[in-house]
């Protein structure tokens, strides 16, 4: 209550035509936050009373099988094992669905009678980093209708080809495990690892209801991960349930950042928009677990800066439930001359990403093969379900997209749709990709410089305010600019604020420049300036109105000389303006 008191007073203090307005925000607020809690505790009551019944005695304990290891993390009812502790595997605890108990910690059962501990210990104890230039990656996303998998090969291995590693993300795949696995996650991960075979080992699993996202990588590439953590976002009913969400791991290879987030998002065709506020929410309120596996980086994101802009590279995937606004019989019509232009000119993803309303930055290739979703089971037959007075349209509901920062190179191999596995009403959807790794910085002091980097002319334009509170849309903002870098955390470049604008151009005069800094020439070109602008006016200095990302590379290519540049900025998803600018690098 102090709080929501100080807010209502210095709302009040500073704009008087938004007062009522602020109260009433200020008051529902926390109201909002009582229901939704309301809410979650109704739908998991019986969990929760299972767990006092455990500490009041009134029930027995549940027997779970722990391996001893003083350096176990455990994170949301199952244990993170590194490389460092032989084993990476863990209990597991799967809520909702069928598995509404904790398993017991059952070794996977892989090919050749070999267990997951030999094959882990033979390939990453003592195993030295090794020096990737790029790795192939592969990107799968499938509804499994709560069906058990088939043979994946054909899936996960197109044209017989392997790859360094496999990121899987799957909805609907609470399916009963088939035996002797205890749980469907360690029956999907035994299916997976079967296929791919002795050289590949799991590095992560984590599932939120019947969302679960598995990383699986090549031995050559598991001693290059670390920085590992995983996050949950439940979007569901009331905003707090898992039976729609997304999960997401973040880690480094080598010296490159990535994030993987597989999601669930609002179902039927008329949903738009709460869909587009599922991914916000997502982007917002994404909730990490603590630091697994970890180590120093050469290479510092901001942990301030929004989702989409932390990492080299981020792919976002799964079941988007985006639909093809046309009639069924058209969308039927088009399956069959294969015209696939038309359907995606009404896909409402692509609709609404070009109207900057979701998802801005991101790209997605091209879709060069037909819907999938949705169909009869065990054939490819176009399914016709009735719903809300029509028949329901196939759709590219499962999809991949992907951002990377500037000059990290990301290519696209191949994009497509494997309509032959047909357990599920969806057929899964794969990308393959090809990304280049930052090297290790190992520069000896003798190639080390002083160097400065100095910005000038700096500029915003079409600022905005609507991704920030809607009441302050007419309220224009005291911007001013934040600049820091990759290398240093701090100090940072800023600004002096300019009162009411949305295109605030900054007197060189009052720029407050970085200071001086020693590093390899060599290892400059693959950093980042991290540009933010905030402003002063609404809630205090920590308000901000957009971030965005500019690499040095070309800088140091053109060393002493002004180099130009255009920033799109971004916050909460959308796009929030542009800066522009110049900078140079002199030793």
């Amino acid at each position: 209550l102090p709080s929501i008191f100080d807010r209502i007073d210095e709302l009040a203090n500073s704009n008087k035509d938004i007062f009522i307005l602020s109260f009433i925000n200020a008051v529902c607020t926390p109201l909002h936050g009582f229901v939704n809690s309301a809410i979650f505790f109704w739908a998991t009551r019986r969990i929760y009373i299972g767990k006092w019944k455990q500490l009041c005695g009134l029930a027995p304990q549940p027997v779970i099988q722990q391996i001893e290891d003083e350096d176990d993390d455990e994170e949301d009812g199952f244990q993170i094992k590194t490389a460092d502790s032989i084993n990476r595997m863990s209990t597991f605890s799967v809520t909702g669905g069928v598995d509404e108990h904790q398993e017991e910690w059952v070794p996977v059962n892989l090919p050749d009678g070999k267990s997951l501990d030999e094959i882990i210990e033979k390939h990453a104890v003592g195993a030295e980093t090794i020096d990737l230039k790029d790795i192939l990656l592969f990107i799968l996303t499938w509804n499994m209708g709560a069906a058990p998998p088939p043979d994946l090969t054909p899936l996960l291995k197109p044209d017989g080809k392997s790859f360094h590693l496999y990121v899987i993300g799957t909805q609907e795949s609470n399916y009963k495990p088939r035996k002797p696995h205890k749980n469907t996650t360690y029956d999907l991960m035994n299916s997976v690892l079967t296929c791919l075979g002795d050289d590949y080992l799991p590095i992560m699993t984590q599932t939120l209801w019947e969302i679960r996202l598995l990383i699986i990588a090549h031995k050559s590439v598991e001693p290059a991960i670390h920085n590992i953590r995983v996050g949950k976002e439940a979007v569901g009913l009331g905003q707090v349930l898992g039976n729609k969400g997304a999960i997401a791991l973040k880690m480094w290879i080598m010296n490159t950042s990535f994030c993987f987030l597989t999601c669930h998002l609002e179902a039927r065709e008329g949903n738009v928009r709460k869909r587009n506020k599922n991914a916000l929410q997502i982007i917002n309120n994404l909730n990490w677990s603590k630091q697994n596996r970890g180590s120093n980086n050469d290479v510092h994101f901001p942990n301030d800066f929004q989702l989409t802009n932390r990492y080299h590279h981020i792919f976002w995937f799964g079941d988007l439930n985006y639909r093809i606004d046309l009639p069924f019989e058209d969308v039927v019509e088009c399956i069959k001359t294969k015209s696939y232009a038309l359907l995606k000119k009404h896909d409402q993803l692509i609709v609404e990403r070009h109207a900057r309303r979701v998802l801005y930055g991101f790209q997605e290739p091209n879709i060069d093969f037909q819907p999938t979703y949705r169909y009869e089971r065990g054939t490819r037959e176009i399914s016709k379900k009735w719903v809300q007075g029509k028949f329901q349209s196939p759709s590219y509901c499962d999809r991949i997209l992907y951002r990377s920062v500037p000059n990290a190179p990301c290519e696209n191999l191949r994009y497509d749709a494997l309509h032959t596995i047909t357990t599920s009403d969806h057929s899964p959807v794969f990308a393959l990709f090809k990304v280049g790794l930052v090297p290790l910085f190992n520069s000896l002091p003798k190639d080390e410089k002083n160097f400065r980097i100095t910005f000038s002319n700096l500029k915003c334009s079409q600022l905005s305010t609507k991704t920030k509170d809607h009441m302050f849309k007419n309220v224009l903002p005291e911007p001013y600019i934040l600049i820091r870098t990759s290398f240093y955390k701090k100090p940072m470049l800023t600004t002096k604020p300019l009162p009411d604008t949305l295109n605030p151009e900054f007197d060189d005069r009052h720029i407050k420049q970085l200071p001086e800094f020693r590093l390899s020439l060599n290892y400059l070109r693959y950093h980042f300036a991290f540009i933010e602008v905030r402003d002063r006016k609404l809630y205090g200095q920590n308000d901000v109105l957009g971030e965005g990302v500019i690499s040095l590379q070309e800088g140091v290519d053109m060393l002493g000389s002004k180099v130009k540049f255009e920033c799109y900025l971004v916050h909460q998803g959308l796009k929030a303006g542009t800066a522009t600018g110049n900078y140079v690098v002199e030793e």
